[in-house]
């Protein structure tokens, strides 16, 4: 009975996630900057109607507060506007970013289920979990290669920019695998060759039980290519998405002073966003053991749940701060606005209007394109929370009981 309600968990969380639409609500709020374009429109500017409502390309959209940049000396307006969930439902990307929150949702709450039925009833961990957590790296993995290597509007030239990081990250993975010293990084790869062996012959053993029941012995340098493959996927999928957080945070952090009156971040916000980018470094620091183990005097069974639970905290923190980053993201769009009018190169009428016209453009794309960096940065938080649940669900579900 109970395992039948652990797999009505999924599908009752799969229901609320998408009646009550988190990925919208997560994206909803958010405030996009627009440059009118013609003398027409700066007239009804929100600050003569600051409760009128505007429709442009990216769809109807609820006006904010009335504020206007007008008192900048030599400054046009630039409006301000606070996305809906129906307008974020209708973005061509929204799939990607839903189809990430309902994979977090499902993974997140059928593992905290699973674990607490196995704790009350002192029975063994599903596998279902695992499955789940597995499942849940190949969605977040899909949905970057879907955003920023098959999507239409990705370049050539980024595509091959990917390769290249991919190409550097399987090399260190070779250099850290077959140069580290065994007594400063181990990654477990013998044991983990050992617990494939296992696999494999329990696996032939079911499909013909006439076999001889020897155990199947593999050499761990057979998992080498599999991980530096792996490895240098990874590192290609997830480097626009580091990048975009770094930059993100750059402009939280250091927002320009003439954006203070606008751009204003809340305590939650910057500290996730500080979080995640410290939390990476942070947590490879649990990876380099033995070295660092014994450094600290930390057991295997301590190592295993540090680890877990830094991978965990970085899941939950990385979706939390998606919402913050994709939010500076969007306010590239005033400092971009800014640093071109500006600049001093509209010394005349038409020099000014090429300018106001490429402003407006530049405010276009990045309008456009924030659900693809939702999804950026979403799919990460998804990696972090499947690995971080991945090695105590197969702990708990091998020694049938609790850490």
């Amino acid at each position: 009975m109970t395992g039948y309600l652990t797999g009505l968990v999924p599908v009752a969380l799969l229901y609320i996630t998408v009646r009550w639409s988190l990925a919208a609500r997560l994206l909803a709020g958010l405030t996009l900057w627009d440059v009118p374009q013609t003398d027409k429109e700066q007239e009804n500017s929100p600050s003569k109607s600051p409760a009128k409502s505007r429709t442009s390309k990216h769809g109807s959209v609820a006006m904010r507060t009335a504020k206007q940049v007008n008192r900048f000396p030599g400054a046009s307006s630039l409006t301000m506007f606070v996305t809906t969930k129906g307008v974020v439902e209708q973005h061509e990307v929204f799939e990607s970013v839903n189809m990430l929150v309902i994979s977090w949702v499902i993974l997140a709450g059928t593992a905290g289920f699973e674990v607490l039925r196995a704790y009350l009833a002192g029975a063994a961990v599903s596998s279902l979990p695992a499955w789940l957590a597995l499942a849940a790296v190949v969605v977040a993995l899909y949905s970057l290669a879907e955003v920023d290597v098959v999507s239409k509007v990705v370049p050539a030239v980024e595509r091959w920019y990917v390769l290249g990081i991919g190409m550097l990250g399987a090399a260190a993975a070779a250099v850290v695998l077959y140069g580290a010293p065994a007594d400063v990084l181990d990654f477990d790869i013998d044991a983990a060759s050992d617990q494939m062996g296992e696999a494999i012959t329990a696996a032939l053993q079911r499909l013909s039980p006439e076999l001889d029941s020897a155990e199947l012995r593999t050499d761990a340098r057979v998992l080498h290519p599999f991980l530096m493959l792996l490895a240098g996927a990874t590192s290609a999928l997830v480097a626009n998405a580091a990048m975009r957080a770094a930059r993100s945070f750059e402009l939280t952090v250091r927002t320009p002073q003439f954006a203070n009156d606008f751009v204003q971040v809340s305590l939650w916000a910057r500290t996730s966003l500080t979080l995640c980018m410290a939390g990476p470094p942070l947590i490879a620091l649990l990876w380099a053991t033995p070295a660092f183990q014994g450094v600290c005097g930390l057991r295997d069974r301590e190592v295993g749940l540090a680890r877990s639970l830094s991978l965990l905290s970085m899941g939950v923190v990385g979706l939390w701060g998606a919402r913050a980053s994709t939010q500076a993201y969007l306010h590239g769009s005033l400092v971009q606005w800014w640093t071109h009018k500006h600049s001093g190169r509209a010394e005349d009428d038409a020099s000014s209007k090429r300018l106001g016209t490429f402003i407006k453009m530049k405010a276009d794309f990045i309008n456009a394109l924030y659900c693809k960096v939702a999804a950026e940065l979403a799919a990460p938080a998804l990696l972090w929370l499947a690995c971080g649940l991945i090695l105590p669900l197969n702990a708990l579900h091998r020694e049938t009981m609790l850490m």
